[in-house]
Parts: C-alpha cells; sequence; structure tokens
C-alpha cells in the first residue's frame, strides 16, 4: 500500500502545471521524491523576488497566517501538507518614505523563512519576498507610472460620455477619471495641474520607425488612505495623451504592420445582394452559385428561355420566368412585388441623375436586354468555374464572342445589314447594346446621356443639359461626312469663349487685389505667417497664430467672393458675358448638327480601362481622359466626363476606399477615425497557366484593337497596390491627423481561396 501512495504522489506531483503542486493525500513515505517535489514548489516560488513578491489577496486578518493560507492555495497542497513561518529573519512589508523628484515612497517587501512539509516530512525551506495587498498595489501604480515617462508612453485618456471632447477641451477631472478607471480603487488621483496638451509629430518623409506622439504632461498626485493618516506615493509629472490620439497611432500601426503585400480577400461587393445581403467577391463562387444552381428547377427554366431566344416565343417565356423570380424573391421580402413597376430614374442616386436620364420601368430596363441576361444566366449555371475567381472568368466571358444564340436573335430581330448586327462582337457588346436600344425595335426605354452647361459666373442660370440618344443605334454607330469640319468649328468657338473667360477673370483679380480691405487682410495675414514660422508648435501661442490664420483666409475669401459678385454686376463684365452667350448658343446649336459617337465601342472602353488600370497612378493620366480621347473621339462629352472624374477622385471616394482598405485588413476602424487613401499605384497582374503571377501587358501596343490573348488565358487574377499613403483623420478633432508612410503595399485578391 505504501508504494502503491508513493507512486500515486509521484503522478500526482509531476502532472500539476507551472503554477500548481499537489501533494499525495493519506500517509506513507515521500523521501525518495523529496528533491523532485522540492524542485516542483522551488519552480512555482523562484519568480517572487524582492522586486516581485508575493502578494496577499486581502488586507485584513494576522498576516502570517494570511501568507501561510494564500501559498497553500498557491501551491495546491492537500491536508497533510503544512507551512510554517519561522519567527527567524521575519519582516513585514512597509512603506519607506523617500526623497525624489516623482515618488515619494519605496515598497520594502517583508521577508519570511517558510518551511512546507508533506506527511510531516519536509521538502522545501527558503526565504521568500513578500507584500501586503495595499503596499502590493502601490509598488505595481509606481512601476506604471515609470512606464508613463520620456518616449516610453503616457496615461491614455479615455472619455465614457456621450459626447467625446477635443484635446483643447479635456480637463482634470476627465484626466482623474480615466486614472480611476485604470487603477485599483485603493489608489487616489488628483490632477493638479495639465502642463502640456498632447499633438501628432508631423514628419514629411515618415518612416516605419518614426515616434508619432508628442506626449502631454500634468503634474499628479497619488496617494493611499489609512485609518490615521493619507501617504502621498507619487508627485510629480506624468505623461498623457488622448484616445483620439492612440485611436490613429494605432491605425497607423496596423497600416504599416500589414502594409508588406498582404493580401486583402475579403472586398466587400459594392451592393447587397437579396436574400444573401453583403457578401465579398470570393464568396460569390463559394456561396451564391451554389445555392442558385441547387434552386428548384433554376436551370430547366434559364434553358427554355435561352433556346427560345429569336423565336416568337421567346417574349412570353422571358415573362413567365421574370415572374418565377419575382415570386421567389417576394417570398423574402413583399416589397419586391413592385421592383418591376419601379421608375429607373428613381432608383438612380442623385449624382448619377446629372449623367443618365432613362425613361422606363426597372422591368422594361432588364426586358431591354433579355437575350443577354438569360445567356449570361446561362452561362453561370452551366460554366465550370477553375480559378475560384467569378470577377476573373466573368470578365473572360464578356470579353468572348457574343454567344451564338443571341446573335442569331439580333440578325432576326434587326437583320443582317443592321448596324446593331454588324457592331455586337462580343457578349459585352450585346448586354450594352441591348440595354441601350433593346433587343428589338421599339423598346419603350429611352437612354439620354446628358451633357450639362456649367456657367461658373454669378447670376447666369446654366442651359439646359445637352441629350444624347443613346437608345438610337444610327445615333451609336453611323459615321457622317461632315463631323471633323463641325468639331473644328466648335473648337474654335470654345477657344474664344475660353479667351473672354479669361479676360474677366483677369478683370476681376485686378478689381479685387485693388481692394484697400482685401489689402489689409492679406498683409496681416503675412504677418502672421511670419510668426508662425518663428513659432514651435508646443508653443502656447502656435495654436492661437494658427486659428487667427484661418480666421482671416475665411474673411479674405468672403471678401474677394463679395468684390467679384459686385465686379460682375459691372458693364464691362456684362457686354464680355453677352458675348460669351452669343457663342455658346453658336456651340449649341453645331452640337446639334454632330449625328453620333462614330463606332462606339464598348468593348473597347472595357480593355482600355483594363489597360489603364495594369500601370495607374493618380499623377498620371485620367482614365476618363484615356475613354474620351481614344475611345469616343469623335465627340467630347467633356462636361459629362468631368463630373464622372471628379466622382472617382471625390474626397468621399476616396474616403471610403480607404476605409476598405483598413477593414478589408481585418480591423475595424474606430467610428473617430476616417482614413483616406492620398496616393498610389495599382496594376492588375495575372497568373499563367504555369501559376507565375506576371503583370498585364499592355493589350493595345499602338494597335487599333487589343491582344486579349493573355488576359483570356488567365488563370487567377489581382490588383497589386503600392506606394500606397494614407491620410488618418480624427472625426472628434479636426486638427488630429497623421500621414502614414508611403511604401505600403497590398494585394486586393478576388479568388475565394488564399495564392
Amino acid at each position: 500500500m505504501k508504494k502503491l501512495l508513493t507512486i500515486l504522489s509521484v503522478l500526482t506531483i509531476t502532472t500539476t502545471g507551472a503554477s500548481s503542486v499537489v501533494a499525495c493525500s493519506g500517509k506513507g513515505h515521500v523521501t525518495d521524491n523529496k528533491k523532485e517535489v522540492s524542485q516542483k514548489i522551488k519552480e512555482v516560488l523562484k519568480k517572487y523576488t524582492k522586486d516581485k513578491p508575493f502578494k496577499l489577496s486581502r488586507e485584513e486578518g494576522n498576516k502570517k497566517d494570511r501568507l501561510i493560507k494564500e501559498l497553500k492555495a498557491t501551491l495546491s497542497l492537500g491536508s497533510n501538507s503544512n507551512i510554517e513561518v519561522l519567527d527567524q529573519d521575519y519582516q513585514e512589508s512597509n512603506l519607506k518614505e523617500i526623497n525624489d523628484q516623482n515618488e515619494k515612497v519605496k515598497v520594502e517587501p517583508g521577508v519570511a523563512m517558510i518551511i512546507i512539509k508533506i506527511n510531516n516530512k519536509e521538502v522545501y525551506k527558503d526565504k521568500i519576498f513578500w507584500t501586503t495587498l495595499q503596499n502590493g498595489i502601490v509598488q505595481e501604480g509606481l512601476e506604471q507610472f515609470k512606464t508613463m515617462q520620456g518616449e516610453l508612453g503616457g496615461m491614455v485618456v479615455k472619455q465614457t460620455g456621450k459626447v467625446t471632447k477635443k484635446i483643447s477641451d479635456i480637463d482634470e477631472n476627465d484626466i482623474e477619471n480615466s486614472f480611476k478607471a485604470r487603477f485599483n480603487k485603493t489608489l487616489n488621483f488628483k490632477v493638479n495641474k495639465i502642463t502640456y496638451r498632447p499633438s501628432l509629430r508631423s514628419l514629411k518623409n515618415r518612416t516605419l520607425d518614426d515616434k508619432t506622439i508628442n506626449y502631454g504632461t500634468i503634474n499628479l498626485e497619488c496617494w493611499i488612505n489609512t485609518e490615521k493618516s493619507k501617504t502621498i506615493i507619487y508627485d510629480g509629472t506624468i505623461n498623457w495623451v488622448s484616445e483620439s490620439i492612440t485611436d490613429i497611432v494605432n491605425a497607423n500601426d496596423i497600416l504599416n504592420k500589414k502594409g508588406t503585400s498582404s493580401n486583402i480577400t475579403n472586398v466587400d461587393l459594392p451592393f447587397s445582394l437579396p436574400v444573401f445581403g453583403t457578401m465579398t467577391f470570393g464568396g460569390i463562387t463559394e456561396k451564391i452559385l451554389p445555392a442558385l444552381r441547387l434552386l428548384g428547377g433554376v436551370k430547366e427554366k434559364v434553358a427554355k428561355v435561352y433556346e427560345s431566344i429569336g423565336n416568337p416565343t421567346f417574349e412570353k417565356n422571358w415573362k413567365e420566368f421574370l415572374d418565377w423570380i419575382i415570386l421567389l424573391l417576394s417570398k423574402k421580402d413583399e416589397s419586391a412585388k413592385e421592383i418591376l413597376n419601379k421608375n429607373v430614374n428613381d432608383c438612380l442616386p442623385d449624382d448619377a441623375k446629372k449623367l443618365i436620364d432613362i425613361s422606363g420601368t426597372v422591368g422594361d430596363l432588364l426586358t431591354n436586354m433579355a437575350p443577354s441576361l438569360v445567356s449570361l444566366l446561362h452561362w453561370v449555371l452551366n460554366h465550370d468555374f477553375e480559378t475560384n475567381n467569378f470577377i476573373l472568368e466573368l470578365l473572360q466571358y464578356l470579353l468572348s464572342s457574343v454567344d451564338q444564340n443571341v446573335q442569331i436573335g439580333i440578325k432576326k430581330t434587326w437583320g443582317e445589314d443592321s448596324l446593331l448586327y454588324k457592331n455586337t462582337k462580343t457578349n459585352l457588346d450585346s448586354l450594352i447594346y441591348e440595354l441601350l436600344v433593346g433587343y428589338k425595335e421599339g423598346s419603350s426605354v429611352k437612354i439620354m446621356i446628358l451633357e450639362p452647361h456649367i456657367s461658373f459666373f454669378p447670376g447666369v442660370i446654366p442651359k439646359e443639359p445637352t441629350k444624347y440618344n443613346f437608345s438610337n443605334p444610327d445615333y451609336l454607330f453611323s459615321d457622317n461626312d461632315r463631323y471633323n469640319e463641325i468639331l473644328e468649328t466648335i473648337k474654335k468657338l470654345e477657344s474664344e469663349k475660353k479667351t473672354l473667360s479669361k479676360t474677366i477673370s483677369d478683370k476681376t483679380e485686378e478689381y479685387v487685389n485693388n481692394d484697400s480691405n482685401y489689402i489689409e487682410i492679406k498683409t496681416k495675414i503675412s504677418e502672421f505667417d511670419q510668426e508662425l514660422k518663428n513659432l514651435k508648435e508646443n508653443d502656447p501661442k502656435y495654436k492661437n497664430v494658427r486659428n487667427e490664420i484661418r480666421k482671416l483666409k475665411l474673411e479674405l475669401f468672403k471678401r474677394k467672393a463679395q468684390l467679384g459678385s459686385i465686379f460682375s454686376e459691372t458693364s464691362e463684365v456684362l457686354e464680355i458675358q453677352s458675348k460669351i452667350s452669343i457663342i455658346e448658343d453658336n456651340i449649341s446649336k453645331k452640337e446639334d448638327l454632330l449625328p453620333s459617337f462614330i463606332g462606339f465601342n464598348v468593348t473597347k472602353i472595357m480593355t482600355s480601362i483594363l489597360n489603364k488600370l495594369s500601370n495607374f497612378n493618380p499623377d498620371g493620366e485620367n482614365i476618363f481622359e484615356i475613354i474620351d480621347r481614344n475611345v469616343l473621339a469623335n465627340i467630347s462629352l467633356s462636361s459629362t466626363l468631368t463630373l464622372a472624374s471628379e466622382f472617382v477622385i471625390s474626397p468621399l471616394l476616396w474616403n471610403k476606399i480607404g476605409n476598405d482598405i483598413f477593414s478589408s485588413l481585418g480591423v475595424k476602424p474606430s467610428k473617430e477615425i476616417k482614413v483616406r487613401l492620398t496616393s498610389g499605384n495599382a496594376k492588375i497582374m495575372l497568373k499563367n497557366k504555369n501559376g507565375v503571377w506576371e503583370d498585364l501587358k499592355d493589350m493595345f501596343n499602338g494597335k487599333a484593337n487589343p491582344d486579349l490573348s493573355q488576359f483570356m488565358t488567365a488563370k487567377d487574377f489581382k490588383i497589386h497596390l503600392s506606394n500606397l499613403q494614407f491620410e488618418l483623420n480624427s472625426t472628434v478633432d479636426e486638427d488630429i491627423s497623421l500621414t502614414t508612410s508611403d511604401n505600403l503595399s497590398f494585394d486586393i485578391v478576388f479568388s475565394d481561396q488564399k495564392n
């Protein structure tokens, strides 16, 4: 029996973790295991040193008894064990007053010689350093205060109220409450003075290792209360920083850490899908396609409509299929029943309404391109997706030769000699051309592209936009011998208009610059600018001077606008404006004579965009300029393209891209942070049949028509973003912003598998 107990004792001891020792229960000899048991106990207790003493969990009661009880619990000793604290060398922990600049006490740990016995056999004897609960809390507090000095760090002031304050509005109570929330309630705090407020360092050509925070400082008093007295443990300088700053610094650290060609795989689709909701690009092949293919009868129903393209039964089959789809959707959402009857214009964003006008319902628009839609759906249901990259294979499908059924349908409906038939070469062509003109003549849908006339002069009402009828195939495809002659006349008139407009601008500038009030404000701004250059950012006067400059600049802007408005009513300006109006009328008349886009080639537009994106940077030529010059070169929709271009480079869009990239890294940006992408390069990369990634080559290479061979044989594609730079802005405090390093890079992967 004794031998059995010995074996059990060894097993029990050796299966304990690093933080506990379990002794055998009952009586028995441990002589053979004494060394091993002693070693186990020593492993646990060796971490309690003079600098890191064993801390009691409660303050009340006899200190010796409390020490014995808690050591026994820490070691998980059984009832057959015993711990004795010798009187020899026994000392209790105390606080010793010191004459330090900040710290006012030093925690002196207690010392105890302990003997541990198991089954009345001594297995351990040694000294242990220990401290009371209160003194342990003081020690931990002093150690944390040391981390809030110099460049090491600072107290992060977190605000729990409904209104988050700017740094300039944070007061002593806010900082005190943050200390109270972070530290044990044993410690008491008082902020005597806010010496400096924190800020972010403004650095050009920032590197990854640059320090980003200028910590603020306070004079902090910390004390503990005893029954008889108040003991100050710290009275001195402590760093502090607002959470609005640390949020931005943390975001910067995340971007720096991830910004070394990390794969961004969870990019969301730009729209929500019925039933599925928000979905990533990769999720299309992973979730949507399998679910779609399992939908009862869908393959058969699509096949029935697909096979009837170009036949008299197509219209009936299409309507039945559309009704079936709406019925399925309405089971999840009753409002789906009304989708087809909605006017398309009512569904467009306000910005889109400036560029396009569509008359007709959603149902009419879908019916317009019904054959191409059915062909696309038939491909989706029957295609064997090999790359796990739906976007790539969809683009390859769209750029492939037009589906045979669709081509036959166009031939039967429009005729072999029709411009629509002759110009429809790819699936993308058929989809867009049918969208615009309808799959059959007499479509009730009219799609007009708008060319806004923008006026930059006060009181001048812009003319109604010029409308180009994209629903007329003759307009889209036909040629006109007079085109170049008319275009040349328009260019000359535009040049005259530009010269007159510049005259007004120059004279207005001269009028403004001679105004005494305007001159006075500019002089003050110049003086304050000079003063600001001589101040450091942490100088209390720096912010006041900067605010004065801002106020004066706003006042200068208002004065300039006021003077411009006054000058625009003078006879001199009105006479020039009258000449401009006559020129604009002549331009409008000439534009009305322009009969068409010559060879509107939607496939060429798509490949031009892909080609541009293969080596895109924000300082290079705008994508819309490429399209305007190379693809739509026969008519200048300058205002339309300008508005579209402004949308692409608008702050809202770049903010969205910045936040989307940040979110895609697996980190949700704080609602108090706005992440904006400010610069960077992008290029499309393709994986070839050998599994090697390569840059998308120039598909035109000086030729009129693109070479699609590389793109069409690719097995995967991604967008490589490089030399990215982000601007991180606080939504709480406009003065808090940070620009990241400019060498971050990511790969946007659209596949549902990591590559």
